[in-house]
């Protein structure tokens, strides 16, 4: 195992620099310290469990190395209907959104249109007032 080379700290403090005498690292040097230190010790080989051996099958039975055909298993469906059924729903609701948003514009528009007109009435109506 290699070991890090060893790097000059970066602060360096003296005894006169701390007030009970004894030189210190700031506590963020500590921490970054023994993370760094942490992480260059490995992990402790821990014995691994044994499994325990395989209980032999009862005698007379060799269920296990033969295949069984499952006579009414439960309900399944074919995964590539659930996907365009999924992909069918998907494109309904997008284009039930664009035809709510089609309808919202249209309603805007005329209503975009009365204002446009009362507008022009208005002026009108002031431009006969001045004469």
């Amino acid at each position: 195992m290699t070991t890090a080379p060893k790097r000059s700290p970066k602060f360096k403090f003296t005894s006169k620099d701390v007030p009970n005498g004894t030189p210190e690292t700031p506590p963020t040097m500590i921490t970054l310290s023994a993370a760094f230190a942490l992480d260059l010790v490995p992990p402790k080989d821990e014995p691994k469990p044994t499994p325990p051996p395989p209980t032999p099958a009862p005698s007379g039975s060799a269920t296990s190395m033969t295949f069984k055909a499952v006579e009414g298993g439960g309900e399944t469906r074919d995964g590539g209907l659930l996907m365009v059924e999924a992909y069918a729903l998907v494109w309904l609701l997008l284009m039930g959104w664009l035809v709510m948003l089609w309808r919202k514009q249209a309603t805007l528009n005329v209503r975009l249109d009365g204002l446009e007109k009362a507008i022009d009435e208005a002026a009108l109506a002031a431009e006969t007032a001045k004469k």
